[in-house]
């Protein structure tokens, strides 16, 4: 028959600890940060967009090594805006990307709009003219070309595209939380199970040396 001691260098050897994974040592899985790629290809469509419409009459092959290149900068320029803001806390990571979005989205559709309506993009060019309008041309360009169903078509496409952003990015992140409790609860059973066969196999041995 096994000794007190024997006993107990068995029992640290197999057996396993009764419970599932500590609270201490499990991710904090709600608190999770992370890149969200749908947020970073907004960012890169917002950024990206105005340049489409300046491709017009371009050669076409000029075209198509302009456009390579500007997804691939802009891509990676939302992906280095994105590791920056992850860096900081969750509200300030939110108040950031609120403020990046906010002024990505006035710089996209203040250029789409100049480039289809003037065929120009912001320049010097556009500035002067703005430091040099009074305010009756003022008046007269906000009823013109603001209050035109063609500038609310532009604001209703910006504006259902941020909420198709939003929404996305929720899903993604009830989908990934989802996972990772799926994940987290696959690893507990298999602890338990392994600890359950590990005190069987201890009492199978203490049975036999008996």
């Amino acid at each position: 028959m096994p000794s007190i001691t024997e006993r107990a260098a068995l029992c640290r050897t197999f057996i396993l600890p009764r419970c599932s994974i500590p609270h201490s040592n499990m991710p904090n899985i709600h608190n999770h940060k992370g890149i969200n790629p749908i947020v970073c290809a907004a960012m890169t469509f917002l950024l990206m967009l105005p340049e489409l419409f300046m491709l017009r009459g371009q050669i076409w092959w000029e075209a198509v090594v302009a456009t390579l290149f500007n997804v691939c900068f802009y891509a990676a320029l939302s992906y280095f805006i994105c590791i920056l803001f992850s860096l900081a806390k969750p509200r300030v990571e939110r108040a950031l990307h609120i403020v990046c979005h906010s002024f990505l989205v006035g710089y996209s559709l203040s250029n789409v709009f100049l480039l289809l309506s003037f065929n120009r993009h912001w320049d010097a060019y556009i500035l002067q003219f703005l430091s040099e309008t009074n305010a009756r041309e003022s008046s007269e360009f906000v009823h013109t070309f603001i209050l035109s169903y063609h500038t609310l078509g532009l604001v209703v496409f910006y504006a259902l595209f941020i909420a198709a952003e939003l929404g996305g990015g929720k899903t993604r992140q009830a989908l990934a939380r989802v996972g990772k409790e799926q994940s987290w609860a696959c690893v507990r059973n298999c602890r338990n199970d392994v600890a359950r066969q590990s005190r069987l196999l201890l009492w199978q041995r203490c049975h036999d040396q008996r």
